[in-house]
């Protein structure tokens, strides 16, 4: 079951509270934090995961509600998965721990900390594509934002980035 501890100004966007106290889980990936940002009139959610602190912008077209999200997040984490040259037999192993969610609070503050760098970071790599590109398509952008935001050095993770440690995590699985 994914957890998604999601930031107080996201659980009022998808009109949510926290669904109960989360039960330990033990996913491969474990939580995902959450928080909203807004650029332009695009309303987009950063989702950061806990143990490797891997960013997925989501952007929030037509997402009404905690579940939506959901889905669109886990078709993400998927698509990751497979873009990191990982088999199918990986990807459907995800899919399982992931079947179902939880909406719990945010509870680490070290993630929220990271969360909020790599807002600010992704929000800089959209102007600086706005002011180059002359047709910047959101559409077909977000994966290049991913590309970057998880090129970057975490504090947290002594020096190392995401992708990093996504993939040495994903590596035990298959």
């Amino acid at each position: 079951m994914l957890t998604l501890r999601c930031t107080k100004k996201l659980m009022k966007y998808l009109d949510t509270g926290p669904t109960s106290q989360p039960p330990h889980l033990t996913t491969t990936l474990g939580d995902w934090y959450a928080n909203l940002f807004r650029y332009d009139q695009v309303d987009i959610a950063m989702c950061v995961n806990q143990k490797t602190r891997y960013a997925i912008p989501v952007p929030l077209y037509d997402c009404p509600n905690a579940h939506s999200l959901y889905v669109l997040l886990t078709r993400r984490i998927r698509k990751t998965v497979l873009r990191l040259g990982f088999t199918d037999t990986v990807a459907n192993q995800i899919d399982q721990e992931y079947t179902g969610y939880l909406v719990a609070p945010t509870s680490d503050r070290s993630v929220i900390g990271t969360m909020n760098d790599l807002i600010d970071l992704c929000e800089y790599m959209i102007d600086d594509e706005c002011n180059s590109a002359r047709a910047f398509d959101f559409n077909t952008a977000w994966l290049k934002f991913e590309d970057e935001l998880n090129q970057t050095p975490h504090k947290p993770l002594g020096g190392d980035n995401s992708r990093k440690r996504i993939l040495e995590l994903l590596q035990g699985m298959g």
